[in-house]
């Protein structure tokens, strides 16, 4: 089992004032940081002192079947309270199933003060009794979504769900921050690579025009920005 309780704020009610100054230093915190996994493990364990939780889960849409436009593949990055046997198995959602689907499909947040009552609860956890969800939107497309479950009845407020949302928009800043991180990353790696495809392409070409009496022979290579794989050389016949 790898249940984990977070019941910080149910023993000790954070004001709103509280609330915020947490969330900020949460925010400092996370925005220090370029490793997701590490960002969003941070988020987990210390969201349960601004919103109270039995479970809880970050999950990011990790790819899409272009032959399907309902099918997208749930990633978990980040999961609290759940049993073993859940976290290993990826949830197998459609867009639009249960209330993560929803929320990915539509955009919009969920509380569900009884799951038992909903008929868009997909059960994951036998002791969850409500459910609370927000997307994480980036450029005005969701591209994750947090997920919060509680053992009790009417669990989670308006309140909940602002401190949430805001939480959410800060971890999509994060994730936008760590892609542009990589694909910075990617293009130096390549232009490396192409530098050195650049030198072999130089070291290929002859270094000195040849000399025959009654000829004037000269050549001149003009390269694209990048590499080409045009070379030449002279072959004395």
């Amino acid at each position: 089992m790898i249940e984990e309780k977070n019941h910080t704020s149910k023993d000790v009610e954070l004001s709103t004032v509280d609330k915020l100054r947490l969330l900020l230093d949460i925010t400092k915190t996370i925005s220090r940081s370029l490793d997701l996994d590490e960002v969003l493990k941070l988020v987990m364990d210390t969201l349960g002192s601004l919103i109270p939780y039995d479970a809880a889960g970050i999950y990011l849409l990790e790819s899409k079947n272009e032959s399907d436009e309902n099918e997208y593949i749930f990633k978990s990055k980040a999961l609290r309270g759940y049993e073993i046997s859940f976290a290993l198995v990826e949830p197998r959602l459609k867009l639009g199933e249960g209330f993560i689907g929803y929320a990915a499909q539509t955009g919009k947040s969920v509380i569900s003060d009884d799951v038992s009552k909903d008929a868009r609860y997909f059960p994951g956890r036998k002791r969850t009794k409500s459910e609370m969800v927000t997307p994480i939107i980036s450029n005005e497309e969701v591209i994750g979504v947090f997920d919060l479950e509680s053992d009790d009845l009417g669990a989670y407020t308006e309140d909940d769900l602002s401190v949430l949302q805001l939480l959410a928009s800060q971890v999509a800043i994060i994730i936008e921050k760590v892609e542009l991180h990589e694909q910075l990353i990617e293009k130096k790696r390549i232009q490396a690579q192409l530098e050195i495809a650049r030198q072999v392409q130089l070291e290929l070409l002859p270094d000195h025009d040849p000399e025959l009496e009654g000829f004037d022979i000269s050549a001149y290579i003009f390269p694209t920005e990048e590499v080409s794989g045009d070379y030449y050389d002279w072959v004395r016949m």
